[in-house]
């Protein structure tokens, strides 16, 4: 759901998180720090986190 909110909403920054060099920023990251994880506020791209939590409770 988050995915698809960023296509459509923001398909530049969409295009960037697919991006080979993307891709190849992280893995230079993860070399030096260990595992790296890109993480997203819903509340900063007008999103809610109603069906996470709801999806989320129904999962566990």
């Amino acid at each position: 759901m988050t995915w698809q909110h960023i296509q459509y909403s923001y398909p530049a920054l969409a295009e960037l998180l697919k991006s080979d060099e993307f891709n190849a920023f992280k893995r230079q990251l993860t070399a030096h720090f260990g595992p790296v994880e890109i993480g997203v506020n819903l509340q900063d791209i007008g999103g809610t986190l109603y069906g996470v939590r709801r999806q989320t409770k129904t999962t566990y």
